[in-house]
C-alpha cells in the first residue's frame, strides 16, 4: 500500500494498491490484535495494525456474507448458509495468497454473531422452524447446546434473504435478573443472555438463552417499525437501552443511518457521507462532532484509534482527539446589521416568513411521501384499513336499482347500454381512525393517488381502468357475453417525484387486493326489463328455448339431444330445507324460481346460462327416503364444480349441522365400499374414459350428495 501521512493532524491515510472487488468490510480481534478487511470476494489479514502490507490474502470460492475473527480461526457465512472454517495457525507463514483453506462445517445458517472468545451463537433454520445453536470454534465446529424458538401467537416461518436477518445478545447483569424475569415471566436467572433479533427488518424479538437452557424457549414481540432496521444495539446503564438504528431506500427523503457503534454513552455512526460522534447521549449535555473522514462504508474503535474504509477504497486510521473534527461554527447566527441595511430588515423579515411558509407546505408533502413509502411495506395494515368488494350486474339499470348511493363511472354513459354487457361494481371503503386516518387523508391529499382495475382471465387481460382516486363506488363495462370466471386486480397506487428532478417518478403501490369471480356471479336470468330499445335485439334459438323451458317447463319435458358430455354433482339438503332464504342469489329471477312450489315439489327444473353453457337444477325428491338433494348438470366440469359449491354455501352457511339433526345412515358406508372395489377394478383392468364418467356419476350421487357439505 503507498502511506500518506497528514504531520498536522498525526492520522494516516492508506491507499489500497490491491484490485478490489467490492468494498471493504471491517472485522477486529482484540485477543490477537488481528484487523480482517473483507468484501464477498476477499479477505485481508493485518498484524499489529500494520496496513501497508497484508499478512495474508483469502481467495475462497464462495460469496462471503458474514465474517467473525477468534483466537485461532476465520468464521465465513456464505450467503447459501453454510458455515467455512480457516484455522489462523499457518504452516507456510512465508505463503501470502490462500486460496483453499476453508472448510464448510454447518448448513442453514442465516445470521452469527461471537458469543464468547471461542464459541459462536447462530440463527438456523431447519425443518421449517428456528434454532439458536451454541457451536464452539474449533476444527468441527462442535455443537454445544441447540433451542428451539417458539412464538405464542400465529408466526409464518419463511426461509427470508440472508440480508433480512438480524442477531445480537447481552450478557444480563444480576441487578437486571428482576426486571427480565418480569418481562418473560419466569422464576429463576442465572447467566442468561438477552438475545434480540429479527427475521424481516421489521419487527424484533427477544428472549432469553443460556448454555443450561432447556430444548425450546419463547420469543417476546420487543418492537416493530415502518422502515427497515439497520442496526441493534444494546446498552446497559442505570436503566437498559435498547438502539434500534432505522435505514430507508426513499432517495428523495433524508438519508438515514448507514452503520452505528456504540460504546457506554457514546455513539458513532455514518450515512455513507459524513461521520460523526454523539457523546452524553443520555443526558442534557449531549453534543455532536463531525469527523473529517467522507465516504465512509464501515469503521471500528479500537481503543483510541479509529480504523474507517470508505467507498473509494481508502483506509484512515485516526485519534480520536480535536484534530480529527472538523471545527464548528463560532456564531451559529449572523447580525443583521453586517449583511443588510436598516431599511431592508423589514423586507428581509417578510420574505423569510414566506419561505418558512413554503418549506412547511414542502414538509407536508413530503411527509406524504414518507407515509406513501411506509405503508406500502406494510400491506397487512393496509388489508385492515382499506376494504374492497366487487360484484357482477347484468344491466346498468339493474345496478341503479340495488344501489342508493353515489356511483362514478369510469367510461362514457352510452357505453353501459350496450347489448350482452356486463357491469363490474367495484367498492373501496377505509376504515381507519385516529392517528392512522389523519396519515391516509394526507397522503390522498398531497399524492396522486389512483385507483388501478384489471379484469383478466386465463388466458388474457379483459380489460384495464385507471382513474383518481375520490369516491367509494366505481362502475365498469365489460363487453363480454360468456364470461364464467374473472380475476379482479384492485391496486391502489401513488406517484413520488425525485428530489432533484421531479420528472423522474417513482411508482408506489400502497393496497393490493385479488379477487376471483367465479361461475355463480355471471348466471344469465330471464328477468323483465323496465327498458325498451326502439331496435330490440333478437334472442338466439337457445336463449329463446331457455326462456320458454322456464316458463312452461311443468307442463312438459325437453330433451337435449346435443352430443356433449354432460355432468352432475349433488349437494344434500337439510330436512328443514323448504323454509331456507337464499339470500346471496344474483337476480330476482333466481330468487322465484328457487321458491316456486313446482321446484319444491320437484315438478320443474330451473336453467340458466353460465357463458355459453346451459346449466340445469333439479330437486331429487322419491317421495321415501329423507335424502333430498341437488342435481346440477351442465356441460362444463369447472361451471358443474362451481354452481355446486354456490348452492352448498348458501345452503349450509345459513343452516349448520347440529348433532341429533343430519346424520348418514348404514347404506352410505355400504355404498362406499362398493364403489371403492368397482374403482380398483376399473384401474387394473385399464377401463375406457366412458366407464370412468359412470363411476365419477355414482361417486357425486352415492358419496357426496349423502354427505352435507
Amino acid at each position: 500500500m503507498d502511506q500518506s501521512m497528514d504531520n498536522s493532524l498525526s492520522n494516516k491515510c492508506y491507499k489500497c494498491e490491491e484490485k478490489l472487488l467490492d468494498n471493504l468490510n471491517i472485522e477486529f480481534n482484540s485477543w490477537n490484535s488481528i484487523v480482517v478487511l473483507w468484501n464477498k470476494y476477499q479477505i485481508f489479514i493485518y498484524e499489529n495494525y500494520k496496513f501497508e502490507s497484508a499478512a495474508k490474502v483469502f481467495i475462497p470460492d464462495y460469496q462471503i456474507h458474514r465474517l467473525l475473527v477468534t483466537n485461532n480461526y476465520l468464521l465465513c457465512l456464505d450467503i447459501n448458509g453454510f458455515v467455512h472454517l480457516s484455522t489462523l495457525k499457518f504452516k507456510n507463514s512465508a505463503q501470502k495468497l490462500m486460496k483453499c483453506t476453508f472448510q464448510p462445517r454447518d448448513q442453514g445458517i442465516k445470521a452469527c454473531v461471537n458469543y464468547s472468545e471461542d464459541h459462536s451463537l447462530s440463527l438456523k433454520y431447519e425443518s421449517e422452524a428456528y434454532f439458536l445453536s451454541l457451536n464452539k470454534i474449533c476444527s468441527n465446529f462442535q455443537e454445544v447446546k441447540k433451542v428451539e424458538l417458539h412464538y405464542r401467537d400465529t408466526w409464518l416461518l419463511e426461509d427470508n434473504a440472508k440480508d433480512k436477518y438480524f442477531l445480537t445478545h447481552w450478557k444480563i447483569p444480576e441487578n437486571y435478573f428482576g426486571i427480565f424475569q418480569k418481562m418473560f415471566n419466569i422464576d429463576k436467572l442465572s447467566s442468561h443472555h438477552l438475545i434480540v433479533l429479527t427475521f424481516d427488518r421489521f419487527t424484533v424479538y427477544g428472549c432469553l438463552f443460556d448454555s443450561e437452557v432447556e430444548e425450546k424457549t419463547n420469543l417476546l414481540k420487543l418492537y416493530s417499525c415502518p422502515s427497515e432496521i439497520c442496526s441493534i444495539e444494546i446498552i446497559g446503564t442505570d436503566n437498559s437501552y435498547m438502539i434500534i438504528g432505522l435505514k430507508m431506500d426513499i432517495a428523495h427523503l433524508n438519508t438515514a443511518l448507514y452503520k452505528l457503534v456504540i460504546a457506554n454513552n457514546t455513539f458513532m455512526y455514518t450515512d455513507g457521507v459524513t461521520t460523526w460522534k454523539a457523546e452524553n447521549v443520555f443526558s442534557e449535555n449531549i453534543s455532536f462532532k463531525q469527523f473529517y473522514i467522507k465516504n465512509v462504508n464501515d469503521f471500528l474503535q479500537c481503543g483510541d484509534q479509529l480504523i474507517c474504509t470508505t467507498f473509494n477504497q481508502l483506509i484512515y486510521v485516526c485519534c480520536q482527539d480535536e484534530q480529527s473534527y472538523l471545527k464548528p461554527v463560532i456564531k451559529e447566527y449572523t447580525s443583521a446589521q453586517e449583511l443588510l441595511n436598516n431599511s431592508e430588515y423589514l423586507n428581509k423579515v417578510f420574505h423569510e416568513v414566506e419561505k418558512g411558509k413554503e418549506l412547511a407546505k414542502k414538509l407536508s408533502v413530503e411527509e406524504a411521501y414518507l407515509a406513501a413509502m411506509s405503508l406500502s411495506k406494510r400491506q397487512e395494515i393496509m388489508d385492515n384499513v382499506i376494504h374492497s368488494a366487487v360484484s357482477v350486474s347484468s344491466s346498468f339499470l339493474e345496478v341503479m336499482k340495488e344501489n342508493k348511493e353515489e356511483l362514478t363511472l369510469t367510461e362514457d354513459i352510452s357505453q353501459y347500454f350496450q347489448p350482452g354487457l356486463l357491469v363490474i361494481t367495484v367498492r373501496i371503503k377505509c376504515n381507519a381512525q385516529g392517528r392512522l386516518l389523519d396519515i391516509i387523508s394526507d397522503i390522498m391529499a398531497n399524492s396522486d393517488v389512483k385507483l388501478q382495475v384489471i379484469l383478466s382471465n386465463e388466458h388474457k387481460i379483459l380489460k384495464q381502468t385507471s382513474m383518481k382516486m375520490s369516491k367509494e363506488n366505481y362502475l365498469i363495462p365489460l363487453q363480454l357475453q360468456h364470461s364464467t370466471e374473472i380475476n379482479v386486480h384492485i391496486r391502489l397506487i401513488t406517484i413520488i417525484p425525485g428530489t432533484y428532478d421531479k420528472k423522474q417518478k417513482i411508482w408506489t403501490e400502497l393496497y393490493n387486493k385479488n379477487i376471483k369471480l367465479t361461475s355463480e356471479h355471471f348466471i344469465r336470468a330471464n328477468v323483465q326489463k323496465s327498458l325498451v330499445c326502439q331496435k330490440q335485439p333478437i334472442d338466439d334459438l337457445e336463449m329463446s328455448i331457455l326462456k320458454f323451458t322456464n316458463q312452461y317447463g311443468s307442463q312438459f319435458e325437453l330433451t337435449d339431444i346435443s352430443k356433449h358430455t354432460s355432468y352432475s354433482m349433488y349437494v344434500r339438503l337439510p330436512q328443514k330445507f323448504d323454509p331456507c332464504h337464499f339470500n346471496r342469489c344474483t337476480s330476482e329471477f333466481m330468487k322465484q324460481m328457487l321458491s316456486s312450489q313446482e321446484f319444491l315439489q320437484s315438478e320443474s327444473q330451473i336453467n340458466f346460462m353460465v357463458g355459453k353453457e346451459v346449466v340445469s337444477v333439479v330437486l331429487v325428491n322419491d317421495g321415501f327416503s329423507k335424502n333430498r338433494k341437488l342435481t346440477i348438470t351442465s356441460g362444463n366440469l369447472k361451471i358443474t364444480s362451481n354452481i355446486r359449491n354456490f348452492f352448498s354455501d348458501i345452503v349450509y352457511r345459513d343452516n349448520p349441522c347440529k348433532p341429533g339433526e343430519e346424520f348418514i345412515d348404514n347404506s352410505f358406508y355400504t355404498s362406499v365400499e362398493n364403489l371403492q372395489k368397482v374403482v380398483k377394478q376399473c384401474i387394473t383392468t385399464s377401463s375406457s374414459f366412458e366407464v370412468f364418467l359412470v363411476l365419477m356419476e355414482q361417486f357425486e350421487e352415492q358419496v357426496i350428495a349423502m354427505i352435507p357439505v
